[in-house]
């Protein structure tokens, strides 16, 4: 409803008055960029390559199978009495 001096004042939001956003979008926007933000930093600081972790895998069967050779065989190791 514009006034008798000005008609086209009640036309003022469509001319343009600047970029209106919603708090709630933008809120969510900031917490998803910082929530991609912590995921690089995780994925740099905790993230393995594939060789790495075979290489790991293997070293720990190989100290498994160290360990295995070591065991006494054949005796009764509990500390159970007859």
């Amino acid at each position: 409803m514009g006034d008798n001096i000005n008609p086209n004042s009640a036309k003022r939001g469509a001319g343009g008055g600047g970029n209106v956003i919603k708090f709630g979008k933008a809120k969510k926007s900031l917490a998803r960029q910082a929530k991609d933000k912590k995921a690089a930093e995780n994925r740099a600081m905790f993230g393995q390559k594939l060789s790495a972790k075979e290489k790991r895998r293997a070293m720990a069967e190989r100290l498994q199978a160290k360990l295995d050779g070591h065991k006494i065989s054949g005796k009764d190791t509990s500390n159970e009495p007859d």
